[in-house]
């Protein structure tokens, strides 16, 4: 079984074939916004190779209630296990049908208070609209705090508040205005664009990192507008794109991004305190306002420098996000990646798939009126 093409809808089941491992067969037949019980929820465990089937149940017992084991089961200690010590692989762990006993009665005590309080809170954990369904986006948030309950009401709780400016302003729904400059001219700084979509469903993201020109950036935008951007790409590109493709397909559940972060012409100076200011502001909105939405990241084309400090980075992620990111130098070794990953014809053709040039869809995406080409350089004056 390919862990890419993963699902985790409804019901789950193994059938063993003497000739063959086991294969997980799945189905949806609950509609997206229909409650899920804790039947469901918990479903069957996946067995792989050297972990029975049923090792990840909670075998505690429920005579307490869900408020009563919510408490014994809140302490960070008890939840520190990883994923694989629990007998559930790690692309399985905390989604719907794959929960223990536990972290279903912690998913159910959120949903409450969900449906409880509605308003600006519900609106913070439905991300993306109620059309991602009820126990996709709620277990995203569960998966994000490790299913304890204080932590996970205090991230939406605080994600409320951090996207309380951005709402008012309506998530900037005009780029231009956001970034105070035409995307055209900061996209050839700083070139990013979705572009196809991977196997499971979840749009491939491309930011060409190699190529960024943070002094040019400075000239025409500056951090807060560019963050105003991001707010616009996550809830007007982004959410419209996953809203797009659950529309054509009412299976797809994953609400999330494949990335490919391209470090060619990387260097040493392109990782300073101006460029990483960018990312920290950026990453610290998607880890808590959208959060569990990484379904993959490689990071290609990686300079000798880079992947020094990737293995030290490694070593300090939790094991079920470090393993979402592969590190990648060989362009050989990363086109074959991509290609288990991406069909071609939805991998662009500089990515070794046949789809559109990246760049071509840059230009697609961002010129607008009468511009055809676009060419800018960074002058300077003493």
């Amino acid at each position: 079984m390919s862990n890419n093409n993963t699902e985790e809808e409804v019901e789950t089941t193994t059938t063993n074939n003497d000739d063959a491992d086991a294969a997980v067969t799945t189905s949806s037949s609950c509609p997206p916004h229909s409650n899920w019980s804790k039947d469901k929820l918990t479903g069957k465990s996946v067995s792989f190779k050297g972990l029975p089937i049923g090792s990840g149940s909670d075998n505690s017992g429920n005579s307490g209630g869900r408020t009563s084991l919510l408490k014994r089961r809140s302490s960070k200690q008890a939840m520190a296990a990883t994923p694989m010590e629990d007998g559930i692989h790690p692309q399985l762990w905390g989604r719907p049908g794959h929960l223990t006993d536990a972290e279903a009665d912690v998913y159910l005590a959120f949903k409450d208070v969900v449906d409880m309080r509605g308003g600006d809170f519900k609106n913070t954990v439905y991300c993306f609209g109620e059309e991602e369904g009820e126990v996709y986006a709620l277990c995203r948030w569960c998966r994000a705090r490790k299913y304890i309950f204080e932590d996970i009401m205090m991230m939406v709780e605080e994600a409320t508040k951090c996207r309380s400016d951005a709402m008012i302003a309506e998530f900037y729904p005009d780029p231009k205005s956001a970034l105070g400059c035409d995307t055209a001219l900061y996209s050839a700084q700083y070139p990013q664009v979705y572009s196809g979509f991977a196997k499971n469903g979840s749009p491939l993201y491309f930011s060409k990192v190699g190529c960024l020109d943070v002094e040019a950036i400075e000239c025409i935008t500056t951090v807060s507008s560019i963050v105003e951007y991001h707010w616009h790409v996550m809830m007007h590109d982004f959410a419209t794109r996953l809203r797009s493709h659950k529309k054509n397909d009412p299976q797809f559940n994953k609400f999330e991004c494949v990335v490919v972060m391209d470090l060619a012409n990387l260097t040493m100076s392109q990782l300073g305190s101006k460029s990483l200011s960018i990312v920290k502001e950026q990453s610290a909105i998607d880890s808590l306002c959208f959060p569990e939405t990484l379904n993959k990241m490689y990071i290609i084309n990686s300079p000798l420098f880079f992947s020094a400090t990737w293995s030290i980075i490694k070593g300090w992620l939790d094991p079920r996000t470090a393993n979402k990111v592969e590190v990648i130098s060989s362009r050989k070794t990363w086109e074959k990646a991509l290609l288990e990953y991406a069909d071609a014809d939805q991998l662009p053709s500089d990515y070794g798939g046949t789809g559109p040039n990246t760049q071509d869809t840059i230009e697609k995406e961002t010129f607008t009126g009468k511009l055809k080409r676009m060419h800018s350089e960074m002058l300077y004056v003493r």
